[in-house]
């Protein structure tokens, strides 16, 4: 349906239909791109609603390009925090892992010295005193003798008692 035909010129006898009548009122001149205030040819509430269109499309634009800047300024600043900080975490990481390695050294100096120490003491005193250590390797080999044959006699005799054999026998 061609709603832009002029219906008062006498060319459609017909009544015309409510949005062919709101089209004729309301077709208003362009709008100049860029200006905030109406036109001097629009009037009344189409140049009021023009007038707000423009200001709200300005406003709209300022808003725009201040949240690009500020967000652009944002984004620079969280990018320098974040290079200091991956700096700091890696000069703190090689730190602590300098300083763990030193610890392991340490530790491995002092274990390795303390093992030396007691496999020296040991060697004197069993070259100084094999009386002793023969004594104590006679007595442990008799203790461990007596274990084993308490824990043979001990399982033969369990064993001996266990049945062979388990019958269960219900009824219903």
């Amino acid at each position: 349906m061609n709603t832009t035909r002029d219906v008062l010129a006498g060319s459609d006898l017909r009544m015309p239909s409510g949005c062919e009548v709101e089209t004729a009122t309301f077709i208003a001149e362009p709008v100049i791109a860029g200006s905030s205030m109406p036109t001097s040819h629009s009037s009344g509430m189409r140049g009021k609603l023009d007038h707000l269109k423009s200001r709200g499309l300005s406003s709209l634009r300022n808003m725009q390009r201040t949240v690009g800047e500020r967000t652009s300024v944002v984004k620079s600043n969280l990018d320098q925090r974040t290079s200091v900080i991956k700096s700091n975490l890696s000069q703190r990481t090689s730190m602590v892992k300098s300083n763990l390695q030193h610890s392991l050294a340490n530790a491995k100096t002092s274990i390795r010295t303390g093992v030396n120490d007691q496999v020296m003491k040991m060697q004197t005193s069993m070259a100084s005193n094999p009386m002793k250590w023969a004594g104590i390797a006679a007595g442990s080999g008799f203790a461990i003798g007596l274990i084993g044959r308490f824990v043979h006699w001990r399982n033969k005799e369990h064993h001996r008692y266990a049945p062979q054999l388990v019958i269960i026998e219900s009824a219903c």
